[in-house]
């Protein structure tokens, strides 16, 4: 019985290694015949990015000058986020004089502090450029 069992053995054993070196190959294989498209991709990939960033510039351009469009052509878009910038020493300081709290909680206190108009909080709003899912290449009526 052991016998059987160690030529079993023996026999999946070189099975294994005839399809792992069937699959190496494969792979290889494939690298190889993959190769210009994946260095084709990366030179679009490339050249995508600084055609984003010519569209970036004038998205931005255009919303600085009327702030009220945020659809543009193409679908782009643009979101605006603020960022709160602010001594977090300070900040603890002023809640515990107005006895908010006993440790600063952040978001309870960024909420608050873009209404509360404080000297030591710095508002900055930063504007991002969206990219749509799919570019639709009609113009949008109100969009530039």
């Amino acid at each position: 019985m052991l016998k059987e069992q160690v030529h079993v053995f023996a026999e999946n054993q070189k099975l294994i290694l005839d399809i792992d070196d069937k699959l190496r190959l494969l792979k290889e294989k494939f690298e190889k015949d993959t190769a210009l498209l994946k260095q084709s991709k990366l030179v679009l990939e490339e050249k995508q990015k600084l055609v984003f960033s010519e569209i970036e510039g004038e998205i931005k351009t255009e919303f600085k000058n009327n702030p009220k469009v945020k659809k543009f052509y193409g679908g782009f878009g643009v979101q605006e986020r603020k960022e709160l910038i602010y001594d977090e020493e300070k900040a603890l300081s002023y809640a515990k004089q107005k006895d908010i709290c006993l440790q600063l909680d952040v978001k309870a206190f960024e909420k608050v502090a873009e209404t509360l108009k404080l000297d030591f909080v710095e508002i900055k709003t930063n504007v991002k450029v969206t990219t749509p899912k799919e570019i639709k290449l009609e113009l949008l009526s109100e969009a530039v």
